[in-house]
């Protein structure tokens, strides 16, 4: 069985290719794993950045990640305007942004709307400015919705609790990065996902079917890994899912 520390030796040594970790994600499966989380949805909030002077700023994809039961989004930029120029358009949605503080080299905005805290950080760059737009929800929801966007595995919502999802595109392909808690004991827990994943049309990549430790699997052009280890009485999966 793996160990926490060997679990981590292996994800910060040798992996398969084509995997990337978030170290948010690494820090989420080491303090999480037994909070459960909400989802909500708040990318087209972050969508409407895009209409922004498209000769001056570039917006990246819009990240999310739900953590310790709150969802956030964000969204990084960069622009030909110098700092205090671009923060002065982000100031143009009035509706997310009251706050401004300005430094030597950057300035922060920030607000509330509705039940959404915003946060604006642009900064001084080569060439202009770059920085980072972000939403966290500060209005907490009980319990999970359990809807398909949320359960990309619904099989194994049955009998395991999703405690973390993370969801970016990486290579223009998306990426899903989840942590399940369970209650049963980690050969348990395998057996059911082993079988389960069979029976979905996922195959396990023959160099790794026999090997101990995390498993990879794939279905036409999609990806799995596979990552389970103990936790007390019970057990925790972490799956990276790129479509």
């Amino acid at each position: 069985m793996y160990r926490l520390s060997a679990l981590f030796s292996w994800l910060t040594g040798k992996r398969p290719s084509g995997y990337k970790f978030a170290p948010l994600v690494w820090a989420a499966f080491l303090t999480i794993l037994s909070m459960p989380a909400p989802a909500c949805a708040g990318i087209e909030a972050m969508n409407d950045f895009s209409k922004m002077d498209t000769s001056r700023f570039r917006w990246l994809e819009t990240q999310e990640v739900h953590l310790r039961g709150i969802p956030a989004y964000w969204r990084e930029f960069s622009s030909q305007a110098p700092a205090i120029q671009a923060a002065q358009s982000l100031a143009q949605y009035a509706d997310r942004f009251q706050r401004v503080i300005a430094f030597k080299d950057s300035v922060l905005l920030s607000g509330v709307q509705a039940q959404w805290h915003w946060v604006a950080q642009v900064q001084s760059a080569p060439g202009g400015s770059r920085g980072r737009v972000s939403m966290l929800q500060i209005e907490g929801r009980q319990g999970l919705p359990q809807n398909p966007d949320t359960m990309h595995f619904p099989w194994l919502a049955h009998n395991a609790r999703l405690d973390f999802s993370q969801e970016s595109v990486v290579g223009g392909r998306r990426m899903v990065q989840q942590i399940y808690g369970a209650s049963w004991p980690i050969d348990q827990i395998t057996a059911y996902v082993q079988q389960n994943l069979r029976n979905s049309g996922w195959r396990i990549e023959p160099q790794i079917a026999n090997a101990a430790g995390p498993d990879v699997w794939r279905r036409k052009a999609s990806r799995l890994l596979v990552v389970s280890l103990p936790l007390g009485p019970g057990s925790a999966v972490f799956l990276n899912h790129v479509e």
